[in-house]
């Protein structure tokens, strides 16, 4: 599911591309503009919100719309965050926590969650796990950034708010965590690196 690349990649961006493209965003746009709308009128009455479960909540919202599911987005939004939260824990070194979910078991989870596509399940899977993990990366640290940085004006005024979120996106690391592995080992000291020997 996470390490596609050659034809497969190009085949399943080809697949999403029509409803991840400009006609797309616009028809997605209702949904979340919906869920952002409840979502932050706390805010009118000097309440706090929390921003990572709403945008959970919206990026939950927008995968049903996207794929034409009827699941509960916030469900949808919580299987994803759990299998890329468990492929992560799969990838890293050390002692495993005994009964911690696997990636396979947090997959099966999402699919259960949001059943149907068949030949499409895991790029439905895929798709989902991307979205939710994304933006409930991005979207609470954009916010804070604008908090810290006063950029309130420029989110307000309609000329500006494109660079600004261009910015932001080009900034912010819209990714929990990117886990890597090295390729070989350090290089080996050559001669007259100071290091002692013998």
């Amino acid at each position: 599911m996470f390490d596609q690349d050659g034809g497969g990649h190009r085949d399943a961006r080809r697949d999403v591309a029509e409803g991840l493209g400009a006609g797309g965003v616009e028809r997605l746009r209702p949904v979340w503009l919906g869920v952002l709308g409840r979502g932050v009128a706390p805010l009118g009455a000097g309440a706090a919100v929390d921003l990572v479960p709403l945008a959970r909540e919206v990026a939950g919202a927008t995968v049903c719309a996207l794929l034409g599911a009827t699941a509960d987005p916030q469900a949808v939004a919580a299987a994803a965050a759990d299998v890329a939260a468990a492929a992560v824990r799969d990838h890293l070194p050390g002692i495993r926590r005994p009964g911690g979910t696997s990636a396979a078991d947090a997959a099966a989870r999402l699919a259960a969650v949001l059943p149907g596509g068949g030949e499409q399940a895991a790029l439905r899977a895929m798709l989902a796990v991307a979205a939710v993990n994304t933006t409930v990366a991005a979207l609470p640290r954009a916010v804070a950034w604008c908090a810290d940085a006063r950029l309130w004006d420029q989110a307000a005024d309609d000329r500006l708010r494109p660079a600004l979120v261009s910015e932001l996106l080009r900034v912010l690391a819209p990714s929990p965590l990117l886990p890597r592995v090295a390729a070989a080992g350090p290089p080996s000291p050559g001669p007259g690196s100071g290091r002692a020997t013998g």
